[in-house]
């Protein structure tokens, strides 16, 4: 007689996944806010508790389109299963272990399905009534003594999103029911365009050890670093990839073998060659332009150079308006680049643009 059996996995092989990442908790964060960012969620609300038996239990709730009984089973809840579509961040299918599996417990509610399970053993539920989202629930093995920490955490990676400013869709994270600050906003001192993507930094004086948030559609996936020890100073930032997770490992925890080499000669040639990028000195402008508003520079006479920006020019910069736009709506515009004058040009000049639509269609990185 032939019988068909199945492979059985015990509850110790899933805990070991939480080694094969550099820090399990920072990746269980991305993979919760990647999941219901990609189910189109609108808000993601974080909540942490301590059971009965003084442990933590940490409720991520969304508001976007939950999961049918197959996408439950099939993709949520099999190691491999993805049904991603083509724009999502994430498709690996293989996060499950350190999101469910390799926790004391965990509960999950969506639609009119309830799972309830410990490793990767379930119980499924159909429910009366049917639910918005998804609310998940997993008893960590954490103690609660470690409460502190996984509320810095959870502010800390939140800090590094912003998928509002790279893809236009934003999304709101509240952390025990606070709204977490992201980093669609933020302007760095320097932006250059690199074979893996944007970068963004500031200069840290007097360090070797310079840091890169590693991104892909705005999204956090881990922080690379890299050390120099012959430079005064290092460099502190972000990077986009340009390829997305295609150059990444299979948990997205690092890069691939050649794409690391790739990155640590950029970032080497970025921090010995520091002194190119300096160029005069900062200035601190934000102007957010209405329709119909246009900055040229003129000559004294009055005659548009077109843009000719060759040689040193002593001629100051202007806004021209069009007759639709009332004066006194730009006379904080008019004070602002009167302050710019031919000798504080630095080669790398740029306005800062506060619209977030205006900023995306024209392709800049926080300037």
């Amino acid at each position: 007689m032939t019988e068909t059996r199945q492979v059985q996995v015990p509850h110790s092989y899933f805990q070991k996944a939480k080694s094969e990442y550099s820090d399990w908790r920072w990746a269980m964060i991305r993979e919760f806010i990647q999941n219901a960012y990609d189910a189109q969620a609108t808000t993601i609300d974080f909540r942490l508790t301590i059971n009965t038996a003084g442990r933590i239990e940490l409720h991520v709730d969304d508001d976007g389109i939950g999961m049918d009984r197959d996408t439950l089973e099939n993709v949520l809840l099999c190691m491999g299963g993805s049904k991603k579509p083509t724009g999502s961040i994430g498709g690996f299918g293989i996060a499950k272990a350190i999101l469910f599996f390799a926790h004391h417990a965990y509960k999950i509610q969506t639609r009119d399905l309830t799972v309830q399970g410990s490793g990767g053993e379930y119980r499924l539920q159909i429910d009366g009534e049917s639910i918005d989202g998804t609310k998940m629930t997993v008893e960590l093995a954490d103690e609660s003594v470690m409460l502190d920490s996984w509320r810095e955490r959870i502010t800390s990676y939140v800090r590094a999103c912003f998928m509002e400013y790279a893809t236009g869709r934003p999304v709101t994270i509240h952390l025990d029911g606070q709204e977490l600050t992201q980093n669609n906003d933020c302007v760095y001192d320097f932006n250059v365009q690199t074979p893996l993507g944007a970068m963004w930094y500031d200069e840290i004086p007097g360090s070797c050890r310079s840091e890169f948030v590693v991104s892909v559609a705005g999204l956090p996936m881990f922080t690379e670093t890299f050390y120099s020890s012959a430079n005064q100073s290092a460099l502190s930032g972000g990077l986009e990839l340009d390829a997305g997770s295609t150059v990444l490992t299979a948990n997205r925890d690092g890069f691939s073998s050649a794409v690391r080499d790739q990155f640590s000669k950029v970032v080497g040639g970025l921090v010995q060659n520091q002194s190119a990028f300096r160029f005069g000195r900062a200035l601190d402008l934000s102007i957010n332009f209405d329709a119909g508003v246009d900055v040229t520079r003129v000559s004294p006479g009055g005659t548009d150079t077109g843009g000719d920006t060759s040689g040193r020019s002593t001629t100051p910069l202007l806004m021209v308006c069009t007759e639709a736009v009332p004066p006194e709506s730009v006379t904080g515009y008019a004070a602002a680049l009167r302050r710019i004058t031919h000798d504080s040009y630095p080669a790398n000049f740029h306005l800062k643009v506060e619209s977030l639509s205006l900023r995306r269609s024209a392709k800049s990185q926080a300037s």
